[in-house]
């Protein structure tokens, strides 16, 4: 979904933000509606950060109703066990409105 579409989107209706962690400190956002994920994109491209601060630049006027980070582990094949059947992921609020406070990494 287009950041324009998905700030009109938020001004109407209830839209989550879940911020997944990925490798080498890279975080890409997917809003959540009607408890669907979708990508957020900006002039056709996935919008992703090196910091939360600068995601939060990139996404700043949309009224988000909750914003959560996501991290999935990798840990059980790391040390030689069987991958879970389950998803091994970890979900934590966030204090949206302050995250802006955290500089980018340079």
């Amino acid at each position: 979904m287009d950041a324009k579409q998905l700030k009109t989107h938020a001004a109407n209706g209830r839209v989550d933000l879940i911020i997944e962690s990925l490798p080498n400190c890279l975080y890409q956002p997917f809003a959540v509606i009607d408890g669907s994920e979708q990508v957020i994109e900006k002039q056709g491209k996935t919008v992703r950060a090196f910091s939360l601060g600068d995601l939060h630049r990139q996404l700043l006027g949309i009224a988000f109703s909750n914003v959560s980070l996501r991290q999935r582990s990798a840990y059980d094949e790391m040390i030689g066990q069987a991958a879970k059947a389950t998803d091994n992921q970890l979900l934590v609020n966030l204090d949206w409105q302050h995250i802006g406070d955290i500089s980018a990494r340079h």
